[in-house]
């Protein structure tokens, strides 16, 4: 066995270990890799420059490409290192005493998959203890029922509000303790002793619409992974559940399959929608056909959400409306600008041949977004004028309102063009104009309760706008550097409106002023009031 070590000195010690007798016997060379004595090892080095040419192209033949990935760092591997540890000794000068040494200098066995092991055990353990000690943190807050708020967003607190559900068996436990409180049990309160008792927490029953609620809640969230907990649950334990009719149990594949439809899983959806026909449930064709449609547009398949819709059968016009809506999007998504237009053109010629309105705010944003990702603003901005138009030969009707975030783009995108002066125009001669029907699309501390209500609920004629608008506005004309008119839409629109500016005001105010070095303005009126205390060195 020979090893090979390099000193200080550039002298490069080869130790050969030779058993015998249960005795270990190391010979040490020593190999100087000056220049010296280069006239005699010339010969020695040009015979060996055609094995080494030879070994060298075995050991690439052989090479293995070290890799690295930062979310598995376990799996770095290190053979540049034996590389290294392998490499051959070309020439030497003399030879040394040869000399014993204990057995504990035996070389261990290089096993990359033991590392890996090692790393991945002991970095779940470093992990497992920062949490720990994040959520004792947390723990901490919430019996001081410390404040949340911008200044103390560290990870403790997002532990705190967000909550971690990593595993299956966490999950669980969280949809249980909510079945729980629905039904009022306090879970400080449970004695095992009593489990017996008729109304002892083992024997309850829960009724499947308090399940049903708490789908749509995580739905709401865009929890899938806790939706499709709560559907397995159900399904594995229906003993526990009171289903009053096959309508509430058709109800929790409807749920589920919604679920999936919005995060484009196709597959899955009509594999359920197949196990409902299989079980004999009673299947709503239109909400099926919606679902459908739906899941192919968000799994990037317009063109079979688009023939789907013509083949079925389907005369629920508000449904009609979603699933067109699914496909404009998904058409204005893949900058398919021509069937964008034609799947808008067809539903115009269908809503003034049923003389209904099949048109609502979500399908001029779609439009919206569509043109903005092809550079087309102007066509953006003739869209809402559009529409406004057909408010006023309506004379004076409700119209179709249009989100703020429709008007947010438009305004972002006239910033980085440096038409100022027309997105102020659009601004306050379109989005404030009386009587327009404007939809919140960012509404300032919305509970996630009243998130269902946001849409035809949040239409409002008398629109005033929140300081997510103001810091949009500001925000366009730092994107073409104006920094004067950023301020002045700070020092006007703010009290105009009797908002108080956020953080996010300040942030943008701040980058601009420092970017054009015009800290005066920022110490002038931004200093005293971010959340960030700036000190100077």
């Amino acid at each position: 066995m020979i090893r090979y070590l390099l000193n200080n000195k550039k002298t490069i010690k080869v130790i050969t270990t030779v058993t015998a007798s249960n005795k270990s016997i190391v010979k040490c060379r020593s190999f100087c890799t000056s220049t010296t004595n280069n006239d005699n090892n010339n010969n020695n080095n040009n015979n060996n420059n055609n094995n080494n040419n030879n070994n060298n192209n075995n050991n690439n033949n052989n090479k293995v490409e070290d890799f690295y990935d930062a979310e598995k760092p376990e799996t770095q591997t290190f053979n540049w290192f034996k590389s290294k540890i392998d490499k051959k000794v070309t020439s030497y000068v003399k030879e040394e005493s040869i000399s014993t040494v204990s057995s504990s200098l035996k070389e261990q066995p290089n096993d990359g998959k033991t590392f890996e092991k090692k790393f991945e055990y002991y970095l779940n353990l470093v992990n497992d203890d920062f949490l720990k000690e994040e959520l004792k943190n947390a723990s901490e807050e919430i019996q001081n029922n410390s404040p949340i708020d911008r200044s103390n967003l560290s990870f403790t607190t997002l532990v705190r509000v967000c909550g971690k559900l990593s595993n299956e068996e966490s999950r669980i436990k969280e949809i249980i303790k909510r079945l729980l409180s629905l039904n009022g049990i306090n879970l400080n309160k449970i004695n095992n002793n009593n489990n017996n008792n008729d109304h002892s927490p083992l024997n309850i029953k829960f009724k499947l619409s308090q399940a049903h609620l708490i789908m749509r809640d995580y739905l709401l969230r865009s929890n899938s992974i806790m939706v499709e907990q709560v559907f397995k649950f159900i399904n594995s334990n229906l003993d526990r559940f009171d289903v009053d009719n096959d309508d509430n149990n058709s109800e929790t594949y409807y749920i589920f399959i919604e679920s999936l439809s919005l995060n484009g899983d196709i597959s899955k959806c009509l594999e359920l929608i197949k196990e409902m026909g299989i079980k004999q449930m009673k299947i709503n064709e239109n909400r099926v056909n919606r679902l459908i449609c739906i899941g192919y547009s968000n799994s990037n398949q317009p063109e079979k959400a688009l023939e789907y819709y013509n083949t079925s059968s389907n005369n629920d016009d508000s449904e009609n409306l979603v699933i067109l809506n699914s496909i404009l999007n998904c058409f204005s998504r893949q900058y398919k600008i021509d069937k964008m237009e034609m799947v808008y053109n067809d539903l115009m010629i269908s809503s003034q041949s049923k003389d209904i309105k099949l048109c609502d705010y979500n399908t001029i944003q779609y439009l919206v977004e569509g043109y903005l990702k092809v550079g087309n603003v102007n066509k953006s901005i003739e869209i809402l004028i559009e529409k406004d138009n057909e408010l006023m030969m309506t004379g004076g009707g409700i119209g179709t309102p249009i989100t703020t975030q429709t008007f947010h783009q438009i305004f972002i995108k006239l910033g980085k063009q440096n038409r100022l002066n027309e997105m102020i125009d659009l601004f306050e001669c379109l989005m404030m104009k009386a009587g327009k029907p404007i939809v919140e699309s960012l509404p300032i501390e919305t509970d996630f309760d009243k998130l269902s209500e946001i849409g035809d609920g949040l239409v409002t004629t008398n629109f005033i706008p929140n300081i997510n608008t103001i810091n949009i506005l500001i925000d366009s004309c730092c994107q073409c550097n104006n920094i004067d008119m950023a301020y002045n839409l700070f020092n006007t629109l703010i009290p105009k409106f009797n908002l108080q500016p956020s953080s996010e005001t300040y942030s943008i105010l701040e980058a601009i002023s420092f970017k054009l070095s015009r800290t005066d303005l920022y110490k002038k009126y931004c200093v005293d009031y971010f959340h960030i205390i700036k000190k100077e060195d």
